[in-house]
């Protein structure tokens, strides 16, 4: 008995250390670690290129300028007011003719957990995007940080 919760406790810390492996992250997404709710503002290695990881705060301060604000999450559950853009995060590849044609375009992208962003944020590097920040903790932490999503009623909204 005590094997086996050695072994079990074994094979879930190499499933979580290998990038949960059954996920279907893409190459180099495997090892994406968003990191805890205190990160101000970190850096997640895709391959050779880096998505900054951003707090509620820190991307509300990167928002205007030229950045594009990207709701890739799937079903829709609101959005992040001046959101330009929703396309699923598993369709980004399918329809890159709705992304800026400029790669230097800054990308903010978010979704209700943080999960479907990661992905969405390698497969928008893999097209070649430069500048691609990842909110930490999605829409639930932007609710948590005191700021506001529009677009669901509040009867629909996720406890």
């Amino acid at each position: 008995m005590v094997i086996a919760g050695v072994v079990a406790s074994v094979a879930i810390a190499m499933y979580f250390g290998l990038g949960m492996p059954g996920m279907d992250h893409g190459g180099a997404m495997s090892s994406i670690d968003h990191g805890s709710s205190t990160t101000r503002e970190t850096q997640v290695s895709v391959g050779r290129k880096e998505v900054a990881l951003l707090d509620p705060a820190s991307f509300a301060a990167r928002m205007g300028n030229n950045a594009m604000l990207l709701n890739v999450h799937v079903p829709f559950e609101g959005e992040i007011e001046g959101t330009g853009l929703k396309v699923p995060f598993d369709k980004i590849a399918d329809q890159a003719s709705l992304l800026p044609a400029d790669l230097n375009t800054p990308l903010l992208v978010y979704c209700r957990t943080g999960r479907m962003s990661a992905i969405a944020a390698a497969e928008l590097f893999r097209l070649g995007y430069r500048d691609v920040s990842d909110l930490d903790g999605g829409m639930l932490a932007w609710e948590k940080s005191g700021r506001s999503v529009v677009g669901l009623a509040r009867s629909q909204a996720a406890p």
